[in-house]
């Protein structure tokens, strides 16, 4: 159905399309699309949520200070749309880490004792699940270099090695 001219954009045009719209005409160079997919990726979702939009804003904020090309608003829209799958993929992270540790410590994570732990306090569920956090954010850490990895050598081979502005010029 269409939307009539006098209708207000929904929320996903008015946070989600439109600005990532208006990011793809800005004209970025593969290498400034890649570090700021990274960014937003990697840092949207770190194993520890509600952290990722201060995560996002730090990084945002060094890039800019050592003068490293980035779209902070690329970095912030990937940032927003990947909050729920950080959730989802949490204790995916911490099995994949206490998998590649040998370390059992993910087997205990029974949704019973969870929420016990989640009862007692803060405290207690850092000391009952401490170990497959730390291990959850090694796992992260290993999958996220990987994708910046494999971001800097697709994006230039996907553009031709030119920036968007590059190409408009001819």
């Amino acid at each position: 159905m269409a939307r009539k001219a006098s209708q207000p954009p929904g929320i996903w045009e008015a946070n989600v399309a439109a600005p990532a719209r208006e990011i793809y005409q800005q004209g970025l160079s593969p290498r400034c699309w890649a570090l700021s997919i990274f960014l937003g990726t990697t840092l949207g979702m770190f194993p520890l949520p509600g952290s990722t939009s201060v995560l996002c804003v730090l990084a945002i904020g060094g890039c800019k200070t050592y003068s490293v090309e980035i779209s902070a608003a690329l970095v912030m829209l990937i940032n927003l749309v990947l909050g729920p799958v950080d959730i989802l993929t949490w204790p995916l992270f911490m099995r994949w880490g206490c998998g590649l540790a040998s370390d059992p410590c993910y087997d205990a994570l029974d949704p019973t004792a969870l929420r016990a732990a989640l009862g007692e306090g803060f405290g207690s569920l850092l000391a009952a699940y401490g170990r497959a956090i730390v291990l959850g954010i090694a796992a992260w850490g290993a999958t996220t270099a990987a994708l910046f990895c494999v971001l800097l050598l697709a994006l230039p081979l996907l553009s031709g090695g030119k920036s968007a502005t590059a190409k408009k010029a001819r």
